[in-house]
């Protein structure tokens, strides 16, 4: 039974679960515009509200809730500036006194970010995140 089956010309067997049609190039621009339309739709938050989630996530001070900040600031090189800046404001937001869970979260994330900047040649981008801390760290430190 197997012979016969393998024997039938592709485009009159029974098409199985696995079975991978490839794209036509008019059909890979639409699947683009699709894959991005999923994507929009399945995440809704724009990339500071996602950085904020990912940030509140973090004050856990576990290495898996810093290591998903430090991804997501790398991935997402091109808005370095704003992340950089997302990241001091709310270290510099907080109120007087000794330091939080969050503040330490911070800092650990920027401490992550700055690290790895140097060391990301597959993300475009990552290093100007130390140009960019090289301006707002003293402040941080004051």
């Amino acid at each position: 039974r197997s012979s016969s089956s393998s024997s039938q010309p592709m485009a009159t067997r029974r098409r199985r679960l696995f079975d991978v049609v490839p794209l036509s190039s008019d059909k890979i621009g639409t699947a683009a515009a699709a894959g991005s339309l999923c994507s929009q739709v399945l995440s809704p938050l724009n990339p500071l509200s996602k950085l904020e989630v990912l940030l509140d996530a973090s004050s856990s001070l576990s290495r898996p809730a810093i290591a998903k900040v430090m991804a997501f600031c790398l991935d997402n090189a091109r808005t370095a500036h704003q992340n950089a800046q997302q990241l001091v404001a709310k270290i510099l937001d907080r109120g007087d006194g000794p330091l939080q869970r969050s503040d330490l979260a911070c800092l650990y994330c920027v401490s992550d970010v700055l690290f790895n900047a140097g060391h990301a040649h597959n993300c475009p981008g990552a290093s100007l995140y130390r140009q960019i801390f090289q301006n707002y760290l003293p402040r941080v430190m004051e």
